[in-house]
Parts: structure tokens; sequence; C-alpha cells
């Protein structure tokens, strides 16, 4: 009888390790793939909005005329910086965020 008492009680506690266990693996991965659909939504409305700055600020700007800062000051979803081809900087959109020129002189 004592005995029989001990292996249900082993064996209630193992089921409820094995559920605690279960539970922490199963509600890990779905907060996982929460945050990942959250970051990729973001990431893809930010890409849009940043699309749509580009092409407003190309049909601006062509590539013909001159460089004229009036018609690059537009107002933007995102600060944009301006880069002449040997790497030195023409135009930025924004003061509030200034990128590291050491590491964009690597790239």
């Amino acid at each position: 009888m004592l005995k029989k008492k001990r292996f249900i009680l082993l064996l209630a506690i193992l089921g409820v390790g094995l559920l605690l266990a279960l539970n922490f693996f199963i509600s890990e991965r779905e907060s996982s793939e929460k945050f990942l659909k959250t970051v990729s939504q973001k990431l893809e409305s930010t890409l849009q909005e940043f699309d749509q700055d580009y092409i407003e600020l190309l049909m601006q700007n062509r590539p013909e005329d001159p460089l004229s800062f009036s018609k690059l000051s537009s107002i933007s979803a995102h600060p944009y910086f301006i880069f002449e081809e040997n790497g030195n900087l023409i135009y930025w959109s924004d003061f509030t965020y200034i990128p590291d020129f050491e590491i964009l002189r690597m790239q």
C-alpha cells in the first residue's frame, strides 16, 4: 500500500514536471514567432516609407539637373544622407542622427 502511494506520488511529480517542461518550450517558440512577426511587419513598413521618400526625392531631383539644396529639402519619414561617389558627404536631411563615418569609409 505504501509503495503504491509512493509510485502514484512519483508519477504525479513526473507528470507535473513534464507538463511544465512542455509549456516552457511551446510558449518560448510562440513568443519567438510573435516577436519575429512584429519585427518583420515594422521592418516592412519602414522599408515602404523609405521607398516612398526615395521616389519623391528622385522625382524632385533629376540626375541631369544641377544639385539644389532647396530641392533636396523635403519632408521625409526618415533622415537621409547623400554622398558623392568618393564618399564625401554632400547633404544630410536631419542633424539628430549622425552616422559613423569610419564605418562608411570602410565600405
